[in-house]
């Protein structure tokens, strides 16, 4: 089996802008696609769209919409409850429902040929339709570790675990880093050398529960087997275990993404680093006008904010807030209220103890760009001026050229053109190349 990764390294020029950049992104994504076909029949695979990221599903809505000359079959799966953000059109959609007895036999027979029609039946029926249920029965069955039907599928995985023996911390650990993992990652997790992480690997292989690569990754068989061994844990184990994947992976050789960190995090116990990582995981989202994914990641940390500290509390949410509005105007538009939302509550973060805080410049822009947007620019026009004082009162020339451009646009659409051009003017004569990166950051 031939194994591809679709990768962008450093193809795409960094002058661009961002929304250019997203979509010569996806362009040259399915050009390498194309390459790996080689214009041949091909089939592309996409397992659990339900925790598919926003960019990921809009990739494969292209493709679904425009396949042009690719031969290819897309199979596409997803629980219970996905709406896919793209319109089914031609293809094919299909539900999955409970397999019926005669097929539950049947697998029964191929998983476990040694045992009689009595027993098949009988596990046939206990499975309820669940094709893991039956499978994992019947190997227990004829295998002979377990003599009666276990209430529930996590119950029998339970007991599939604990069967086991050392492997069973192994695939513990394993669960902690997700559906997949490699060796040298489950090591660090699990506190053991290679050559351990090796014999557990090959007895929880040989036990069905995993499958390897051959390169040195490995994937558990079926999520709900991940699940079990997740639940296994110890709350405190668990934490541990997290904890020692933020060491690991914030010492591979390859940049980690701040996303996974955080996630590492949060489920350590460990709520600071966890916000730190969810902010920094929004801002190079936005960056690269990944605006759905940004706003994901800016709530995630705020969820997490009452677990931390009261002194520093404010100072992290503040920067989410800020963050959280831009990603939202940048999705919604500007006029949407939940982005106004955002700013005022940072706003209202900048306003509270002694002294003024240099958030509160972006806090009342992404304000005033909301009020500019819905009409009524009476509020518009008080907040460009508090901008134009603010940036007087300071030395940063983008500000400054904010400032004038937010007193000349306002002016402009209550009618006062003769003053909206001297505003305008001055915002031109005060751009800089240099300050390109960050006018589109804020």
């Amino acid at each position: 089996t031939e194994i591809y990764t679709l990768s962008l390294h450093d193809a795409l020029p960094i002058s661009l802008a961002p929304q250019r950049q997203r979509e010569l992104g996806h362009q040259l994504l399915l050009r390498q696609l194309d390459r790996m076909t080689g214009g041949q029949p091909a089939l592309l695979v996409a397992e659990d769209l339900q925790w598919a990221d926003p960019s990921t599903l809009e990739l494969l809505g292209r493709l679904l919409a425009g396949p042009g000359e690719r031969a290819l079959l897309i199979l596409l799966t997803a629980r219970t409850g996905f709406e896919p953000p793209w319109d089914v059109g031609p293809n094919r959609s299909l539900r999955l429902e409970a397999l019926d007895r005669e097929s539950l036999e049947a697998l029964v027979a191929h998983a476990a040929p040694a045992l009689g029609s009595r027993q098949t039946a009988r596990i046939a029926a206990r499975a309820d339709g669940v094709p893991l249920f039956a499978e994992e029965l019947a190997r227990q069955f004829a295998h002979g570790t377990v003599t009666a039907v276990p209430a529930s599928l996590q119950d029998l995985l339970a007991v599939r675990l604990d069967a086991q023996g050392e492997a069973k911390a192994l695939a513990e650990a394993a669960a902690v880093i997700g559906r997949s993992f490699d060796e040298r990652l489950l090591a660090a997790v699990a506190g053991i050398g290679d050559e351990a992480v090796r014999a557990g690997l090959a007895r929880l292989q040989e036990a069905g529960l995993v499958a390897g690569d051959g390169r040195g990754g490995w994937q558990f068989r079926h999520a709900l087997i991940r699940d079990a061994a997740y639940e296994a844990q110890t709350r405190d184990l668990r934490a541990l275990r997290h904890q020692r994947a933020v060491v690991a992976l914030a010492e591979a050789p390859a940049p980690v993404p701040s996303e996974l960190l955080a996630q590492h995090h949060a489920a350590g116990g460990q709520a600071r680093q966890a916000i730190l990582c969810w902010t920094a995981a929004g801002l190079a989202a936005s960056r690269h006008s990944a605006a759905s994914e940004a706003c994901h990641h800016f709530r995630a940390g705020l969820v997490l904010l009452p677990e931390v500290a009261a002194a520093e509390r404010d100072r992290l949410e503040l920067e989410i807030q800020i963050g959280l509005g831009a990603a939202i105007g940048a999705a919604e538009g500007y006029g949407a209220p939940e982005a106004a939302s955002a700013y005022a509550r940072a706003r209202q973060l900048c306003e509270r103890g002694q002294g003024q805080r240099p958030e509160l410049f972006p806090a009342l822009w992404g304000l005033w760009a909301s009020a500019s947007s819905t009409g009524g620019y009476a509020h518009a026009l008080r907040l460009a001026r508090r901008l134009h004082r603010l940036a007087g009162a300071g030395a940063d020339p983008v500000h400054l050229q904010q400032a004038r451009f937010a007193l000349g646009n306002t002016l402009y659409w209550r009618g006062e053109f003769a003053a909206a051009y001297r505003h305008l003017a001055a915002a031109e004569s005060l751009y800089r190349l240099a300050h390109h990166q960050r006018h589109l950051a804020e």
